[in-house]
């Protein structure tokens, strides 16, 4: 069972972080008309479109260490 935990926390963290984005990003056309547009406004639309790399880099970066984890923990147990 604790090998499958990572994984539902992997795919959980895609869906809610995915849900929460697409919430924001489709109001985000309503809030517009009150935002001044200038450097630091651009800044702030590249970094929300990383958003949803970011969240996928760092899942998969969660997994790869679980699964260092689990067979570092493996490795002594025969």
């Amino acid at each position: 069972m604790s090998r499958v935990i990572p994984l539902i926390a992997f795919g959980l963290t895609i869906v809610v972080g995915g849900l929460y984005w697409a919430l924001w990003d489709g109001s985000r056309s309503f809030i517009d008309q009150f935002v001044v547009n200038d450097v630091y406004y651009q800044l702030m639309i590249w970094v929300w479109g990383a958003i949803p790399a970011i969240l996928i880099i760092v899942g998969i970066l969660c997994l790869i260490a679980a699964g260092v984890s689990v067979s570092g923990n493996r490795m002594g147990v025969e």
